[in-house]
């Protein structure tokens, strides 16, 4: 391609240009948006799980493990790593 073809088509599509620019930035922003917002649920999620280990230090373990089993789930990651995963977010 020339020089003359290329501002020939920015000439006729200008529009067309700027739209798809547009776009572009809107998935790159909607992808940075899906990242935080999953952060941010994980940190919700390690907060209800301090706030039930931490509140009542003698509650049975069995109740503790039962609340730990949906809360890794929803993570995505096995119970047993949920105390360091928590613990590591809450850094950030």
């Amino acid at each position: 391609m020339n020089k003359k073809t290329v501002l020939a088509f920015i000439k006729k599509y200008p529009m067309s240009i700027l739209l798809a620019i547009i776009a572009i930035n809107l998935f790159s922003i909607a992808g940075t948006l899906k990242n935080n917002g999953k952060a941010e649920v994980n940190k919700n999620l390690c907060t209800k799980y301090y706030a039930l280990v931490f509140s009542k230090p003698y509650k049975p373990q069995n109740e503790v493990d039962a609340f730990k089993r949906p809360i890794a789930r929803k993570i995505g990651i096995p119970k047993y790593q949920l105390r360091e995963y928590c613990s590591r977010l809450s850094t950030f």
